[in-house]
């Protein structure tokens, strides 16, 4: 207790530098608290709308055999998805075999035939749309809304949709289940289409675990230096205590002190912050649907681990910056040199991109799961690799720099980053991870989202009014992979009344066909009327003078497909009269760019084919993919703010220390005469070069790891960066540099001569 009191009293009695010291570091740490609270809540509110979708998920062949529940009825099934603009709607048809069957979640009994249930966001689309447009796709009418309780967000789409046994039994896809899921689903196949809701969130789980991880090491680079400002005046004094007679021990218990009250002020400091910014995140959408009020919250585990892992970590970094103390207290009298970094710490850094080549080698892992931790061991290695491989890498550059110029400033700069190179490449670490985390989200990022907004990819202006409805699996392989069902004659007669509409296709099956087993959705053939195919520009074109043809029909929903417009499909040795007596695979509508044109023309085509799957936009992305790309590019964004948010602050508090630190040194060179714009110069030649060179390293880090990323992930190649992002590279650096041009008169404040003291 007498050690934690000696502790106490020097920082509280330590005079204007401990306790300038103590408010910045709680400063530091609760900024970093903030962060890691939103983080982990965060994740919580994922993970809670992922539960509320989990009875969505009953009929997935991904679930494990449920419970039996002996005195329930069984209850027919069905889930599919739907898409009103560029919002999902999931629709649940149900028809129950008796009184106790099972009810979801959300609602007190099951709807009966001819009703259904809606969530409130539903319910408010439907009084405001024609039911031309909406409405229309549910049969019978509304008997109630659906609760919180099953419902991911306020502005879910989600409509149970009541049957009689005989209506359900007799339609595709439905499954009679004894109970309704109430776990999430873990792992699962994108071609799942009854697992779609859960596989949306563990996506997002997964771009928000790389985001945490992006934000996770600059947090803890801008922690750790802010545990260790002014070390050098600590070192000096811990060594003046065990000369003394204080042991290695006792030195230990005193730093832990210090180190622990500035971390435990500042994680109460930032746990206060989170909560009063928490609820002003409840309509935040960052999946791209708001959460409800409450989920954005901390779990007490979550508590703990921030309450002890933060004050673990300053207090581990303040113990390591007493090593050479706790050795021997004459190290910091004689100022002994540490040995050189190593040329083995290039190796988790090489390791990191070994793994991202391999997996764009040998494949990526098959499951979900496997990929999360995959590419998220790849990232940390990487990361972790630049910290650990960038002293090394600037003690190359000072020897360069000592080599080639012999100015004084120059070469008092670069004996300096020669001595101690892991200090000088802690100043900047913190933004060369910035760079790197920003590099990797924009090149990801900006490569997806642009394949999808330009002409040359698959959103063509003929596709993106063009509507799809497949028949059945297209995914599947086998005979079952194509749907035989029939099309109401009077189905385009019309489509072609709706207003805007210009052209419809049925492409039909061609006759006698075998599909193979490694099918592929790419390799489906089909066969379209000319005069048809005439007024749907998007599929492509016939030869002149053709009545039928042949066509491989490419629908887009792959992020490397292009579109089909110029393509020249060869003459089908089948008949008119023939043609129209096949089976239809897939029914296409050429509309104009109106919204309301668009959604007529999808209700129409589920009311003539129902059951078939959602109608979707010909080269165009699924709701739930909008909404994972808008969220994706939101959470690049708050990296992006957030890193070098960070990275300014850790390299503020950097400086000011390396300043700070080495006030004798400086003293005594302005008493023997050294100018002090030539002390300006070292501190801004030490920071600024390395600055410069590593951060360019840093950004071509990122870009190789990009263009690996996309490539193993997605089969994609990178997409050069816009100019915004080389403007903000350019402004990131430029502002570095003035946040050291910044702190450069405090040389003049801590090195007046006046002040000196001799010892």
């Amino acid at each position: 207790m007498r050690l934690v009191s000696l502790g106490l009293r020097l920082v509280f009695k330590g005079g204007r530098e401990a306790l300038t010291r103590l408010l910045v570091t709680m400063l530091a740490v609760s900024i970093g608290t903030v962060l890691l609270s939103l983080t982990f809540a965060t994740l919580n509110a994922v993970n809670t709308q992922n539960q509320k979708t989990a009875w969505l998920d009953t009929a997935s062949p991904t679930l494990s055999p449920s419970r039996a529940v002996t005195n329930a009825s069984p209850l027919w099934w069905l889930f599919t998805t739907d898409q009103f603009q560029a919002q999902t709607l999931y629709r649940v048809d149900v028809a129950a075999t008796g009184t106790n069957s099972p009810v979801p979640p959300g609602i007190s009994h099951l709807p009966g035939p001819g009703q259904y249930f809606v969530s409130p966001a539903l319910a408010a689309l439907l009084r405001a749309t024609p039911s031309s447009e909406l409405g229309d796709r549910f049969p019978g009418e509304q008997a109630g809304l659906i609760g919180q309780a099953a419902l991911s967000s306020p502005s879910a789409l989600v409509v149970i949709v009541g049957h009689t046994p005989s209506q359900l039994s007799a339609t595709p896809g439905a499954v009679q289940i004894s109970e309704i899921n109430t776990s999430p689903v873990s792992s699962l196949s994108s071609t799942q289409e009854g697992a779609s809701v859960t596989y949306s969130a563990s996506n997002m789980k997964a771009v928000i675990a790389i985001g945490a991880l992006a934000l996770l090491l600059p947090v803890l680079v801008l922690i750790s230096a802010a545990t260790r400002i002014a070390a050098a005046r600590r070192e000096q004094r811990f060594a003046a205590m065990r000369l003394v007679g204080a042991t290695p021990k006792q030195v230990t218990i005193i730093a832990t002190v210090e180190a622990g009250l500035a971390a435990a002020g500042g994680v109460l400091l930032g746990l206060i912050f989170f909560l009063a910014l928490s609820p002003l995140l409840q309509n935040f959408s960052l999946t791209g649907q708001p959460f409800w009020r409450g989920d954005i919250s901390l779990r007490a585990l979550d508590i703990v681990i921030i309450g002890l892992g933060i004050p673990i970590v300053s207090i581990v970094a303040g113990w390591f910056s007493l090593r050479r103390v706790r050795i021997s207290p004459l190290g910091v009298a004689r100022h002994a040199t540490p040995a050189p970094p190593r040329v083995y710490r290039v190796f988790p850094l090489l390791v990191g991109l070994l793994m991202l080549v391999y997996f764009v080698t040998f494949g990526k892992p098959s499951s979900v799961g496997g990929q999360i931790d995959g590419y998220f061991a790849s990232f940390l290695l990487i990361m972790l690799g630049i910290i650990f491989a960038g002293p090394w890498l600037l003690l190359v550059g000072s020897h360069l720099m000592l080599r080639r110029v012999r100015r004084a400033d120059v070469l008092l700069a670069g004996r300096h980053l020669a001595d101690d190179p892991r200090g000088g490449f802690r100043t900047i670490s913190g933004l060369v991870l910035a760079l790197f985390v920003t590099t990797v989200t924009v090149g990801v990022t900006g490569t997806i989202l642009r394949i999808h907004t330009t002409s040359a990819g698959v959103a063509t202006a003929a596709a993106q009014t063009t509507i799809v409805d497949q028949l059945g699996d297209m995914q599947a392989s086998g005979l079952q992979g194509i749907s035989l069902a029939s099309v109401p004659n009077t189905l385009i007669s019309k489509a072609k009344a709706i207003p805007g509409v210009s052209g419809v296709v049925l492409v039909r099956v061609p006759p006698a066909y075998q599909i193979p087993h490694d099918i592929t959705p790419s390799d489906i053939q089909g066969l379209a009327s000319c005069a048809e195919l005439a007024t749907v520009p998007a599929l492509g074109k016939c030869p002149v003078g053709a009545n039928v043809a042949s066509m491989y029909p490419d629908f887009g929903f792959s992020l490397t497909k292009t579109s089909q417009s110029d393509t020249v499909w060869p003459i089908a040795n089948v008949s008119t009269r023939e043609l129209s007596e096949l089976p239809v695979e897939a029914a296409v509508v050429y509309a104009d760019n109106s919204s309301a044109t668009i959604e007529q023309v999808r209700t129409l085509l589920e009311q003539s084919l129902p059951y078939q799957g959602p109608p979707t936009i010909v080269g165009g992305i699924t709701g739930d993919n909008i909404q994972t790309f808008q969220a994706l590019q939101r959470i690049a964004n708050l990296v992006i703010a957030a890193s070098m948010v960070i990275a300014g602050c850790s390299l503020a508090v950097s400086v000011v220390s390396s300043i700070t630190e080495r006030k004798r040194p400086f003293t005594l060179l302005r008493l023997a005469g050294v100018p002090l714009t030539t002390l300006r110069k070292v501190v801004a030649i030490e920071t600024g070069i390395p600055l410069v060179i590593v951060a360019l390293l840093s950004v071509g880090l990122g870009l190789l790891a990009s263009e690996l990323l996309l490539r193993s992930l997605l089969s994609l190649s990178l997409h050069t960066p816009t100019f915004s992002y080389y403007l903000a590279v350019i402004g990131g650096i430029v502002l570095s540099l003035g946040v050291i041009g910044a702190t450069l008169p405090i040389i003049e404040q801590v090195t007046k001569p006046d002040d000196a003291k001799f010892e």
